[in-house]
C-alpha cells in the first residue's frame, strides 16, 4: 500500500484565508479613503492660499485705495479682494493711513471645500 504525501492547503483553507483578507481589507479601507480625502483637502486649501496672496499682491501693485474691489478668477478658483475706505482725513494726512485688504477665495465647482480668507493689514506712507 503507498501513502500519498498530502501537501498545499484545502479548497477550505484558502476560502476561509480569502474570507479574513477581505474583512481586513474592508475595515482598512475607510481609513485610507479617508487620508486621502484629508490630503486632497490639504492641497486644495494650499493652492487656495497662493491663490489669495497673489491676489493681495496685484492689490498692492495697482494702489487703486479708493476703488479696491476686485474680483477675478485664476485656474479653478474665483476670488476678490475688498479693502476698507480710507476717510478724507486719513487720506489728507501727511503720515500716512492704515489699510486692511482682505482676499477671499473659493473654488468654482467644489463647494464641499471652504472658502479661503486672508487678511493684510497695510500701512500707506505718502
Amino acid at each position: 500500500m503507498t501513502m500519498w504525501k498530502e501537501e498545499g492547503f484545502t479548497l477550505l483553507e484558502v476560502l476561509v484565508a480569502t474570507a479574513i483578507m477581505a474583512l481586513a481589507f474592508g475595515a482598512l479601507f475607510p481609513i485610507f479613503s479617508t487620508s486621502y480625502e484629508r490630503v486632497a483637502a490639504i492641497g486644495a486649501r494650499q493652492e487656495a492660499m497662493e491663490v489669495a496672496f497673489t491676489a493681495l499682491d496685484i492689490a498692492m501693485i495697482e494702489q487703486d485705495w479708493l476703488n479696491l474691489l476686485k474680483s477675478g478668477e485664476e485656474g479653478n478658483w474665483n476670488w476678490k479682494v475688498e479693502s476698507t475706505s480710507p476717510t478724507a482725513e486719513q487720506l489728507n494726512s501727511a503720515n500716512g493711513f492704515t489699510l486692511v485688504l482682505t482676499a477671499v477665495v473659493s473654488h468654482k465647482t467644489h463647494q464641499r471645500l471652504p472658502e479661503v480668507k486672508l487678511t493684510k493689514v497695510v500701512w500707506v506712507s505718502k
